[in-house]
């Protein structure tokens, strides 16, 4: 398994938007071969803070999906403005025991 963790920083008056494109978000992703699973987090102590946290059967359907139509049109969702998000800390895992 292929595990990538995004962290996703937006200012306090952007985190009402944040949270309603991720409750209504199109799913396109879940179709995709390959993928597993995504969830997202609300950090409890920095309310400024998410992370979003999606699994692969493999780092190539990762790969793949990233330079897909369905990324590009997900993303084009994202909040706009003066108020939304930008990237923190990216990581990459491969799962090496349960």
């Amino acid at each position: 398994m292929f595990v990538v963790e995004s962290e996703v920083l937006v200012a306090l008056e952007g985190q009402a938007a944040l949270e309603t494109a991720f409750s209504n978000r199109l799913h396109g992703v879940d179709a995709v071969d390959g993928f597993m699973g995504l969830e997202v987090w609300h950090d409890r102590k920095d309310g400024c803070r998410f992370v979003m946290v999606t699994r692969w059967d493999s780092r190539d359907s990762y790969r793949a999906y990233m330079r897909s139509p369905a990324n590009r049109i997900s993303h084009a969702r994202v909040p706009k403005g003066e108020h939304a998000p930008r990237p923190g800390r990216y990581s990459e895992y491969e799962l090496v025991g349960r």
